[in-house]
């Protein structure tokens, strides 16, 4: 009797442990950590059978380590960073997926305090970004409203002034200065030093060494390029045949379009609007992609962006309707097509009427 006693309230002990065990299994939620980008704190909030990120916590080495369930997008998002250009920064390729305990460089991102008058169009004019970049890196909405004293994320790691150098006019060369005849002003060069004679082990001198000089380094200074060849014609040239997907001028919603943008098979020949020499070729500013400027006589300057491969270099002299680039998709569009700018001094102007045909 005693026995059978036991075993039912074994039995009962073991069926009430089971209900607790279920009620507190059903009754909890498990709390998931995420990352606030925006006010750098840790929110929960409750699982309910979807998948969240993990959670991305910021360094302030400007070194991230790749932790399981994090995407390349939660982390450029967490730091600020556009996304192109944490995958710049790394030599990343598609489909740019990643391994746990990878080290990626995270490029600290630019900010700008909003200042009374400011738009989000005019801080994209004046930092030379795409404002499409600007408006999804700070998550702004339409219809764009920012407010003063508001910090933004400058899309890209150029600065102001590289940003300003880059796509204005080329520097011009620097005259010569003429030579001084008192001798006296020049700086005195430092004494050399005393060589050194050393013995062989029969007693034999060597030859004399000079000690060795420290290393100086030398800022290297931009080549300043050639005044451009006169011009052939009032009109420039189409830089290439298609159809005008957008054209000069406000779009609305704070949208401005400083040129003309073209749409042409990928791998189309760019050409020269007019003779010129190349004031820069290269891929620095993001969100023109692939960029050419050409200056002309007269102060004018051309310009051909998210092209593909470019044939030219800074300093080439480049005649009317020379093949100077290929039809690309680089920068921030999703399509195969050129901007393409005219520019007189600081001044933007609208291609059509300086276009022929």
């Amino acid at each position: 009797m005693n026995r059978h006693l036991r075993h039912i309230s074994k039995l009962f002990l073991l069926m009430l442990l089971l209900q607790l065990g279920a009620c507190g299994l059903l009754g909890r939620e498990a709390k998931v950590v995420l990352y606030d980008p925006k006010n750098k704190q840790e929110s929960t909030s409750s699982s309910s059978g979807k998948y969240t990120p993990a959670p991305v916590r910021v360094s302030a080495s400007g070194t991230h380590i790749v932790q399981k369930g994090q995407s390349l997008y939660s982390i450029s998002r967490a730091y600020g960073t556009p996304l192109r250009t944490v995958i710049a920064a790394n030599g990343l390729n598609p489909p740019y997926k990643l391994a746990i305990g990878q080290k990626l460089r995270i490029p600290k991102a630019r900010t700008y305090k909003v200042r009374r008058g400011d738009t989000v169009y005019g801080i994209s004019r004046q930092f030379d970004v795409a404002m499409n970049e600007l408006v999804r890196v700070n998550g702004l909405i339409k219809p764009y409203t920012i407010n003063v004293g508001q910090v933004l994320t400058l899309p890209g790691e150029l600065g102001e002034a590289r940003s300003k150098k880059i796509i204005s006019k080329a520097p011009a060369a620097k005259p010569k200065a003429a030579n001084k005849t008192n001798t006296s002003s020049k700086k005195a060069a430092p004494p050399k030093q005393p060589l050194k004679t050393t013995f062989t082990k029969k007693g034999y001198p060597k030859p004399a060494v000079r000690p060795a000089q420290p290393y100086r380094r030398v800022a290297k200074r931009p080549t300043p390029i050639s005044q451009p060849p006169k011009r052939t014609s009032s009109k420039f040239l189409w830089p290439v045949r298609g159809r005008v997907i957008s054209s000069f001028g406000p779009k609305g919603k704070g949208l401005q379009n400083d040129g003309l943008n073209i749409a042409a098979p990928r791998g189309t020949p760019v050409k020269a609007s007019e003779n010129g020499v190349v004031a820069y070729s290269g891929s620095e500013l993001h969100a023109y992609g692939n960029l050419i400027l050409i200056k002309h006589s007269d102060g004018y300057m051309t310009a051909y962006a998210h092209t593909g491969d470019i044939l030219v270099k800074r300093g080439d002299r480049v005649r009317r309707g020379q093949t100077i680039a290929r039809v690309g998709s680089s920068g921030n569009v999703d399509r195969p097509q050129l901007h393409f700018q005219v520019r007189r001094g600081k001044k933007i102007l609208n291609p059509r009427p300086y276009l022929e045909g």
